[in-house]
């Protein structure tokens, strides 16, 4: 399961930013429609979106909200796809795919576990499924070192 949350910031409908985030978002969900991976789309305020096309790039919507968000639904394998022009908040189990010129890859880097290029979406993608096939393995092993 990969949960794609898209930052729909004034900032990111400047520069193209907007088509190259809707670009990623596809390539994720056919790359894992073609791998039989499940993905879900959201706003950073935990909305789903249905249909990435139909996405207004001009709401400002708070982060703090989808940390609040993660945190209650304690949901693995996210993506945030961002320029990352935003208030710095710490988003645990979120890696990030920077979008734009003027990307704060720094600001990506302090609130993501890690930051990729548009170009290597796939690697993103792969990257996150190893790190939640990894903590699931772990949570067996710590289940099975119980006696």
């Amino acid at each position: 399961m990969i949960n794609i949350f898209i930052d729909t910031s004034g900032s990111m409908s400047e520069m193209g930013k907007d088509s190259g985030a809707i670009y990623v978002v596809k390539s994720i969900q056919d790359y894992s429609e073609f791998h039989n991976i499940k993905t879900d789309l959201y706003k950073f305020n935990g909305d789903t979106v249905s249909d990435v096309t139909s996405i207004k790039f001009n709401e400002n919507i708070d982060n703090k909200l989808l940390k609040e968000f993660i945190n209650s639904k304690n949901i693995m394998g996210n993506i945030l796809i961002s320029d990352g022009l935003f208030n710095e908040e710490k988003l645990d189990n979120m890696v990030s795919i920077a979008i734009g010129i003027d990307a704060d890859i720094f600001n990506l880097e302090k609130v993501t576990s890690k930051v990729f290029k548009p170009e290597n979406i796939i690697e993103a993608v792969e990257y996150l499924l190893f790190i939640n096939e990894n903590n699931n393995t772990q949570e067996e092993e710590d289940e099975d070192d119980e006696w």
